[in-house]
């Protein structure tokens, strides 16, 4: 009787503890959703292009992705020591950073007694030298004799003086404008063939840069290719163009171009184990027109160009053409020159003068009197 009515009581009583504790989890949960905050994401701004952080630099980490009363920069040390930086808003600017400010960074952000998880590690590392400079040579690295060749350093960085290298040898200091520096090569020989680098240093506290890669200026006599043309033996209306560069060389494999009148790029050709390329191309009709073609080959990390050859292609007809024209030209002129004649003497035979007045002769003199006289 008493093991029947506890289980009774049991069975009365579950359905009111499930209630209970169901209401209890979901309340639990609910204050645990209202009290966890979205993690921030650390974020770095710099003004360098790459980010890339010198000594002396001023920089700004901003603690994105959230908003609260009270955010706070960690810092962590390599030496295993945390410093920590509060601020009421979420950017933290350091100034003239030193290399004791390498290391990783986390913020976080607090709001009505609940703050956010540390956000995921930034990593800042100081330099203590300027990144390598920039460095262009155009037009090419391989030119002919005689060619023109710019070497142009550049750096975000303002304020520098830059020192060019020639085989590790300093040929040339200078700065156009604080950010850049230009060196020109006039009438290039085989004296200017080398490996050409340049770095710069800051004006104020005279710390340096690391130095460019080097880049090798070539210069290579490339003679022209020999041009013939035909008329396609297939089709009528097209031509075959025949460029073949010189026999004695060295390279396995040529880049071929074809130029118009307007020296556009009218085709390209890439040979491998031939020094000999045909383009074909449209038949011009009762006209001359100038072809021009050249080709280049692999240099080192760029390219050499040669002579270019002009071929002038001469359709028939063309010069019967020309002589028919001059020609017409020429009758049209005497035919004008006829008719301006008669014209001329019709206006001489007429007496425009008044009918009260004549003309008459005496000597060499025209005299004009009035019939009174």
């Amino acid at each position: 009787m008493i093991r029947s009515s506890s289980r009774s009581w049991i069975m009365n009583s579950l359905p009111y503890f499930i209630f209970t504790t169901s209401s209890y989890l979901l309340l639990n949960i609910q204050w645990v959703s209202a009290s966890t905050l979205p993690k921030p994401v650390l974020q770095l701004h710099t003004g360098s292009p790459q980010n890339i952080i010198v000594i002396g630099d001023n920089i700004m980490l901003n603690c994105a992705n959230g908003s609260g009363k009270k955010f706070y920069l960690v810092h962590e040390k390599a030496n295993g020591k945390n410093e920590t930086i509060e601020h009421n808003i979420n950017e933290f600017r350091l100034t003239n950073v030193q290399i004791e400010q390498d290391g990783d960074y986390f913020c976080k952000y607090c709001d009505h007694g609940a703050c956010s998880d540390l956000s995921s590690p930034l990593n800042i590392f100081v330099q203590d030298m300027f990144p390598r400079p920039a460095i262009i040579i155009s037009p090419r690295r391989a030119v002919q004799p005689g060619a023109t060749v710019t070497i142009v350093c550049s750096t975000y960085y303002n304020n520098v003086d830059f020192s060019l290298f020639k085989n590790d040898v300093i040929i040339r200091n200078g700065s156009n404008d604080g950010n850049h520096f230009s060196y020109k090569i006039d009438h290039a020989r085989q004296d200017n063939v080398g490996y050409y680098s340049c770095m710069y240093k800051n004006r104020a506290n005279g710390m340096k840069s690391v130095r460019s890669n080097p880049m090798k200026i070539s210069v290579l006599a490339l003679p022209a290719p020999s041009v013939t043309w035909e008329e396609d033996p297939s089709n009528s209306a097209m031509l075959r163009i025949n460029c073949t560069a010189p026999e004695n060389h060295e390279y396995n494999q040529f880049f071929f171009r074809l130029l118009d009148n307007s020296e556009i790029i009218e085709d390209e050709i890439k040979a491998i184990k031939s020094s000999s390329v045909t383009f074909t191309v449209t038949k011009p009709k009762n006209t001359v027109k100038r072809y021009e073609c050249m080709y280049r080959v692999k240099l080192d990390y760029d390219y050499a160009d040669s002579l270019s050859s002009i071929v002038q292609i001469e359709m028939k007809g063309y010069y019967v053409l020309i002589f028919i024209r001059h020609i017409l030209s020429a009758l049209v002129l005497i035919l004008m020159g006829i008719i301006l004649l008669l014209h001329f003497k019709d206006f001489r035979s007429k007496n425009d003068l008044p009918p009260t007045r004549v003309n008459y002769d005496k000597g060499t003199e025209v005299v004009w009197t009035s019939d009174d006289a």
